[in-house]
């Protein structure tokens, strides 16, 4: 479908025209209102010229003007490209660092597991230490009477020993007990036939010394 072309009547620098464009009635005659304004600050500024010079010098201005817009939207254009490729990258090193936060969080992760078992065990160990020092600590009653009762046997076997080293009882021929002083009176002496039994033995005595302990 072909555009429809619109004739619109201007009046630029006194002289009326007539304009064709296929743009909106509006914009055309706000593009001859810019012309008709430039045409006239030449004039102001140069009276002397001919109304052609001051077109023409008008056009050459408007042209100026243009060229100057095109080389702000040119440097525009590739300061756009520039930051667009800056986005580029920033977009790709942002990917980077986000992969490199997941990899360590999971370390991280992983490491805080390793640090709640090793507490864990650390507390198992110095549960463990803790109930071996009160073991060691705590004798056992029984071993403590029976170590009593091995002391006082070992003093009244040695008490024992002493009196039965000092006297030694033997018989004469009468029958009546008397003690020798040395090994050859006794082994002299005839050995007696029924001897009186002993009224407490150091066997009953060391039996009733370690029932009165326990």
């Amino acid at each position: 479908m072909s555009e429809i072309v619109k004739r619109v009547h201007v009046r630029i620098a006194g002289v009326a025209y007539q304009l064709a464009a296929t743009e909106d009635e509006a914009h055309i005659r706000k593009m001859a209102a810019q012309a008709d304004e430039m045409i006239r600050q030449v004039l102001l500024a140069s009276p002397h010229l001919s109304q052609s010079m001051a077109t023409i010098l008008a056009l050459v201005n408007a042209m100026d003007e243009v060229n100057k817009y095109r080389r702000q939207s040119e440097s525009l254009q590739k300061e756009k490209d520039s930051l667009a490729l800056q986005m580029q990258h920033l977009k790709t090193e942002l990917d980077r660092v986000r992969e490199q936060n997941w990899d360590m969080r999971k370390d991280q992760l992983q490491m805080q597991r390793l640090i709640a078992e090793y507490e864990k065990r650390f507390e198992q160990i110095l549960s463990a230490a803790d109930t071996q020092e009160k073991a060691a600590a705590e004798p056992e009653p029984a071993l403590v009477t029976q170590n009593h009762a091995s002391e006082e046997m070992n003093v009244i076997q040695a008490h024992e020993m002493s009196d039965a080293s000092e006297q030694t009882p033997a018989y004469t021929d009468d029958g009546t007990t008397g003690t020798v002083d040395n090994e050859s009176e006794l082994s002299a002496g005839p050995a007696p036939e029924n001897p009186a039994p002993s009224p407490l033995t150091l066997a009953r005595y060391q039996q009733s010394r370690l029932e009165d302990y326990i």
